[in-house]
């Protein structure tokens, strides 16, 4: 099986070390960066192209991995006939690269993924093709580099990109703002590590629901006032403390 990969960022980076990791094929990076698909490109032992024009028409699938909003113009400069051709993106609709080729879909992978981490996390992918050969090809083909791929329609695929945004995006953000609120207080954020991770390991074997912890849980609401009263200097964060405070107070008739 011979792969084009269409972008050189994180997601193509990831990808392709995972396709090789694998003992797939890459034979061409196309990029932007001279720089930076060049050193993809010797990272995976294929050649490598800036210009779309030069994509090679060899290959059995083509991988767009680039941001959402640039995939218009490779779409608009971009002819495959027949070529199954896929994007990579959570909520972009397949239709968006039907002007390159018949046989199109998408294989999003469900992950935070950076170029800088040798070492891949688990990475479940999430698929969907414009016909039933895509299909059968693209499961063939991440079933060869994830033990979790699911076929979902466009619909759904929004919805649960949606769901990532919140416990990824969101959660992320919860710890950016504890950490600035640590540091202002001169507070070591980095004990709070093993709760993070003792947290997020329960989701394995418990419903989130039921490990649910804390005052609010509780309905202690002097803790919670106390809490509020603590970040009267910080209005933003003391915010959306009080948002999480009702919501989970609802949520267990607190």
């Amino acid at each position: 099986m011979k792969i084009v990969l269409i972008g050189a960022g994180n997601v193509a980076t990831a990808l392709g070390r995972l396709f090789y990791k694998n003992g797939l094929q890459i034979i061409q990076v196309v990029g932007r960066s001279e720089a930076g698909t060049k050193k993809l490109a010797e990272e995976l032992q294929c050649t490598y192209t800036l210009l779309i024009q030069e994509v090679s028409k060899e290959a059995d699938i083509y991988i767009i991995a680039i941001p959402d909003d640039a995939v218009s113009k490779i779409a608009d400069n971009l002819r495959l006939p027949d070529k199954i051709v896929v994007h990579t993106a959570g909520t972009l609709s397949i239709g968006a690269i039907k002007n390159i080729s018949e046989n199109t879909g998408v294989i999003w992978p469900l992950q935070s993924l950076r170029k800088e981490i040798v070492d891949l996390p688990e990475i479940p992918f999430v698929m969907d093709g414009s016909n039933e050969y895509v299909n059968m090809f693209l499961n063939r083909l991440l079933s060869e580099i994830s033990e979790n791929v699911i076929m979902l329609k466009e619909e759904d695929r929004i919805k649960l990109h949606l769901s990532a945004v919140v416990v990824s995006n969101f959660t992320n953000h919860l710890y950016a703002l504890t950490q600035e609120y640590c540091d202002q207080n001169n507070l070591p954020f980095e004990f709070l590590h093993p709760l993070i991770s003792e947290t997020a390991s329960r989701l394995d074997k418990h419903e989130a629901k039921n490990v649910q912890t804390g005052p609010s849980v509780r309905g202690d609401k002097e803790s919670v006032s106390s809490h509020i009263k603590l970040l009267e200097q910080y209005p933003a964060f003391q915010s959306l403390y009080k948002q999480f405070d009702e919501s989970i107070r609802k949520m267990y008739d607190k």
